[in-house]
């Protein structure tokens, strides 16, 4: 089960570690560089992700990938003209646009690549995720809590919404 942690973006640094030891019973020594910020054993997986003063953190027993964005109005037609067509069929206003948006934000961060280097590689399209074509074996999930739109990616995208007190 994975585990969705909300709290405010200047506090995810902070929250992290306290968060991954509640999780997981004892500290966990987090690594950052390139790529995603991981646990140093590889056997504990988180992602997060912030979107204005918002931030969401994914704690899980599988790797995941998780990704946040306010639900407003934004200019994205410029980026709507680059998706497939049968994309951009489904994408019918903000939240369908940040549904298409952040799930495939979320593949990439599962993957640890950066978006952009998957952008025309990637469809969103009738509920799954392909890659050049073909399905992907991972899932995605959404929540739209705290007025967001937040996309889980993992191969079992079955969540629940925990509070941590900051």
């Amino acid at each position: 089960m994975i585990a969705l942690y909300f709290c405010k973006t200047e506090k995810r640094r902070q929250l992290l570690p306290e968060i991954l030891r509640a999780e997981y019973g004892a500290p966990v020594q987090i690594i950052y560089g390139e790529g995603k910020p991981r646990a140093k054993n590889g056997e504990i997986f988180f992602n997060l992700s912030h979107s204005g003063g918002l931030c969401v953190i994914a704690v899980s027993p599988i790797n995941v990938g998780v990704d946040t964005e306010l639900l407003q109005t934004k200019h994205y037609k410029s980026i709507l003209a680059s998706l497939p067509a049968e994309e951009q069929r489904e994408i019918a206003g903000d939240r369908s646009f940040f549904m298409h948006w952040t799930a495939r934000e979320a593949y990439a961060k599962l993957r640890g690549i950066p978006v952009f280097a998957l952008h025309r590689r990637l469809m969103y399209a009738s509920g799954s995720m392909r890659l050049d074509g073909k399905t992907v074996p991972e899932k995605i999930a959404f929540c739209f809590e705290r007025g967001a739109v937040t996309a889980v990616c993992a191969e079992n995208t079955d969540f629940v919404i925990k509070t941590f007190h900051e």
